[in-house]
């Protein structure tokens, strides 16, 4: 715990434990934290690119929003532009541009509200939901599939999309 007045960048890195960060909007916010359990939590900042191997908060940034997570779900709010790349549950609000997802996990939920253009790119049997709360206002791009064979044992079925708002829907499953 600490307050620095001044700070234009802050970059916490080879962090193994939880990390919780509230930063001003005028610094740009980097995290990089290899704990595969514990949470990484960034409120505020000018932006904010999080790299973390389990799951991530990030909040309230006044600009562009950049996060990558190896496992765990993912929750983004605010930011200019949202690019997630996450292997858990994604749930994105507030961006007030693009919004770009790619979720590898095989079945945890995607959920978009906000932004301008949406891209999901999946490989799930969890849903995908854009719009549920506050529509997109440009073009919606959702491409998923399920690796595997269907066998009678391992019955594989795509996921239930949804999707409200968007100027053009493009849905590949």
């Amino acid at each position: 715990t600490g307050a620095f007045t001044g700070v234009t960048t802050f970059n916490v890195t080879g962090a193994a434990a939880a990390v919780t960060l509230k930063a001003g909007d005028t610094t740009a916010v980097s995290v990089s934290n290899s704990s595969t359990t514990a949470l990484t939590t960034v409120d505020g900042g000018l932006t904010q690119t999080v790299t973390a191997g389990a799951a991530v908060t990030a909040s309230n940034s006044i600009g562009a929003v950049k996060v990558t997570s190896a496992s765990g779900a993912v929750t983004v709010s605010d930011g200019t532009t949202q690019t997630i790349s996450a292997a858990g549950a994604v749930v994105s609000s507030g961006a007030t541009g693009a919004v770009a997802v790619t979720n590898t996990s095989k079945t945890a939920s995607t959920d978009v509200d906000d932004g301008t253009t949406v891209s999901v790119t999946a490989n799930t049997t969890g849903t995908i939901t854009v719009g549920a709360a506050t529509a997109p206002t440009g073009a919606v791009t959702i491409a998923n599939s399920i690796a595997g064979s269907k066998t009678a044992a391992t019955n594989t079925t795509g996921s239930t999309i949804s999707v409200t708002g968007g100027t053009t829907i493009t849905v590949t499953n």
